[in-house]
């Protein structure tokens, strides 16, 4: 709803529209977090979640001067439509995916894991 914003008069469009994007940011960071904090072996949790800030937190600076690019090659509503489009795309692909459907993420088929030992290295 936020590229819909054209005027003061429509300013209640973009109110909604980050609201939203905002509450599905939220709970969208809550059930990674969790899932991460419950799957993560409890010595490696620490680097887990700095790798994980670490990435997610440097792709900000490369996201921003993208969006600076396409809003001033394309324009600010075509550019704020195609964010907008990518933004929904993740949720899309998961609720379409076989994960969507899911209740609890270990339903899913685990790949028996194969720990090599020290004395077993070739």
């Amino acid at each position: 709803m936020i590229p819909l914003t054209t005027s003061t008069g429509t300013v209640s469009l973009f109110a909604i529209g980050n609201a939203g994007f905002a509450f599905g940011v939220v709970i969208g960071s809550i059930m990674a977090r969790t899932h991460r904090q419950t799957e993560s072996p409890p010595e490696l949790l620490s680097r887990v979640m700095a790798t994980v800030r670490f990435v997610s937190w440097g792709a900000l600076p490369a996201g921003s001067a993208l969006s600076g690019v396409l809003g001033a090659v394309l324009g600010l509503h075509p550019a704020l439509w195609l964010v907008c489009t990518g933004a929904l795309m993740a949720p899309t692909i998961i609720l379409l995916s076989r994960i969507g459907g899911l209740r609890d993420l270990e339903a899913l088929e685990k790949p028996q894991e194969r720990r090599v030992t020290i004395s077993q290295r070739p």
